[in-house]
């Protein structure tokens, strides 16, 4: 990620509020997902298998409404979650539906020679990003991948993921340029957007970047959701992004100097986020909601935009996530919390409601939803036509 992207990010961000997040955090998806379903006022049942949570919620005449699985929404179809699984398979959907989105392409164990030709014939000044398919948070996500460590890079993300007890497989993406941001659409309509900056520090002129990393880490031990996730200047890409840059931890930045320590923008590696839904130009908005009506069967996901800017009319859409991780939109670093957990369930027993015919009377907020929700079906209909399924 250039510097001048991430400073362009940033000089909007820190016009938003600082947040810490203390009291009333909780912490990982599974759990954030029993808090929203304990407060949701309707009848749960959570049941456990393999460690994991099954929430399954009621109707308030005792009628069963659906099931919450670990990695599936209620109004999430297998097929769908299957296809945002696999990314060539996403990318299919995305193409059909005219939404722009990188060439992308995915290997199995042994296929490193292959990949490489594949990849590389057009050009070898091209980069790649190289991500091991089963993994989350950042984590086997390599980019500025060249032609001199693509082979070695490969290996690492197999080796990864079987570390992991995971089936090995590995996704090569066009590099873009730009910075990432996550869109939340829950039930066809975008709710927010979270700007993901990477790991950075600030110089002061006179400490170095080890100590300045030390520092910031400091801080963020006031700070409930950021404790865990301090700045390791051993971590691979940290190493390989000052190794680019030509610095060391003992490098000294000048006072007001931005530097980056890594080229993925995930919290997991140090990073912040920030709300910045109120920020982004329509192109990006739109496309997100297009990018989740494009997918067969799906009506919430979380949408990973590559932007050059956050007024930018040529986003590309780069994942769709059929279970985003929406609780990190409840403790951004950055800008006002939203709860797309609640706004979720609430809209599910809201349309649920409404096609059984078990409420006759809506409030004026709930009708606007409504009307916007069946014109996102009407949409969803004209790009996938008999391959939807609701």
């Amino acid at each position: 990620m250039k510097k001048e992207f991430v400073q362009d990010l940033l000089d909007h961000v820190w016009q938003l509020q600082k947040n810490t997040w203390g009291e009333g955090y909780t912490s990982g998806i599974h759990n954030n997902w029993i808090r929203a379903a304990r407060n949701c006022g309707q009848k749960i049942e959570i049941e456990r298998k393999n460690g994991h949570p099954y929430i399954h919620f009621f109707r308030p005449d005792g009628s069963f409404r659906g099931t919450l699985d670990p990695w599936v929404l209620p109004t999430t179809t297998r097929s769908s979650s299957q296809a945002c699984a696999s990314k060539v398979k996403t990318r299919y959907f995305l193409e059909r539906a005219n939404v722009p989105t990188p060439e992308t392409q995915d290997y199995r164990e042994g296929e490193a020679q292959k990949a490489y030709e594949d990849f590389f014939q057009s050009a070898t000044s091209r980069q790649a990003v190289v991500k091991a398919h089963n993994l989350s948070q950042g984590i086997g996500v390599y980019l500025n991948v060249t032609p001199s460590n693509f082979v070695e890079t490969f290996d690492s993300c197999i080796e990864l993921q079987k570390e992991r007890k995971r089936s090995p497989k590995v996704l090569v993406q066009e590099m873009l340029d730009g910075f990432e941001l996550r869109c939340t659409v829950v039930e066809g309509e975008l709710v927010d957007v979270i700007a993901r900056i990477p790991a950075y520090v600030i110089g002061t002129g006179r400490h170095s970047i080890e100590e300045l990393a030390a520092l910031k880490n400091e801080s963020r031990l006031a700070d409930r959701f950021l404790a865990r996730r301090k700045l390791n200047l051993e971590e691979y890409n940290t190493k390989a992004k000052m190794l680019a840059e030509g610095i060391s931890p003992t490098f000294a930045p000048e006072e007001g100097e931005l530097i980056i320590l890594s080229s993925i923008s995930n919290i997991a590696y140090g990073g912040e986020t920030a709300i910045v839904t109120d920020l982004v130009s329509d192109s990006i908005r739109s496309i997100a909601e297009r990018a989740v009506a494009a997918i067969p069967g799906l009506t919430t996901g979380g949408v990973d935009v590559m932007v050059n800017s956050l007024d930018s009319d040529s986003p590309k859409v780069i994942e769709v996530n059929s279970f985003p991780h929406a609780y990190i939109s409840i403790y951004p670093t950055y800008g006002n919390p939203t709860n797309p957990l609640d706004l979720y369930l609430q809209r599910w027993f809201l349309v649920d409601d409404f096609e059984r015919g078990d409420r006759n009377e809506f409030t004026l907020e709930e009708k606007e939803f409504l009307e916007k929700y069946y014109a996102f079906i009407k949409q969803k209909l004209g790009l996938v036509g008999g391959l939807f399924v609701k």
